[in-house]
């Protein structure tokens, strides 16, 4: 393995510069795992949490956006009604966790498409964001 393919490993392993990744191995005498143990060491836990923060600030963004999205149930144009995706996730583990309300919600599902109602699913930040699942 040459100096380059180190050094690349190196950086997709520990989420470092070049120049971070050369001077580990440098200092490591060309020995990738200790380069690895050395950059490990000097970051600790503060490399984890830094990685613990981008998972988290992804996840308040996730969050966000399915606060921003909502599900409409219509018929003829009339909205019946309008809940958060949150919410809606919430509701579906709630009845994926129960038989009796699984099946209330298939017939009340297969009641819905009979009388003509339909799923929209829309974005509040972003209008051309709708889709229509059952119509």
């Amino acid at each position: 393995m040459d100096e380059l393919q180190k050094i690349d490993l190196i950086r997709e392993r520990m989420d470092v510069t070049y120049e971070e990744a050369r001077e580990a191995l440098n200092q490591a005498g060309g020995d990738v795992v200790a380069a690895l143990i050395r950059l490990e060491q000097e970051k600790g836990s503060w490399h984890c949490i830094l990685k613990g923060e981008r998972i988290w600030s992804g996840f308040k963004g996730l969050l966000h956006r399915t606060n921003q999205t909502k599900v409409i149930i219509k018929r003829n144009g009339e909205t019946l009604l309008s809940l958060p995706v949150s919410l809606s996730i919430a509701g579906l583990a709630a009845i994926m966790a129960s038989e009796e309300l699984t099946v209330m919600a298939g017939i009340g599902t297969a009641a819905a498409i009979l009388n003509g109602c339909h799923l929209e699913l829309v974005s509040d930040e972003e209008p051309e964001d709708e889709f229509i699942f059952i119509s």
